[in-house]
């Protein structure tokens, strides 16, 4: 699932156990700061021509991704 609000999209992300990349589909051309906001954790950054990110989670992954450029 995915909320945008200005130039910050919101992701959420379910599975009972995942580790693998996943998909940040929809992001406008440019660079996204990623956060996952439920821990203050930093992911890193993505860009919009590879949005890509390799992670790990339990039962959810919630993002907030901040375009920087």
């Amino acid at each position: 699932h995915v909320i945008q609000k200005s130039d910050t999209l919101f992701y959420a992300f379910y599975s009972p156990e995942w580790k693998g990349d996943i998909a940040l589909r929809g992001l406008e051309k440019g660079k996204y700061q990623l956060y996952n906001y439920v821990n203050g954790r930093d992911l890193g950054e993505v860009n919009s021509i590879s949005p890509l990110l390799t992670v790990s989670f339990r039962q959810y992954l919630l993002i907030e991704a901040c375009k920087i450029q």
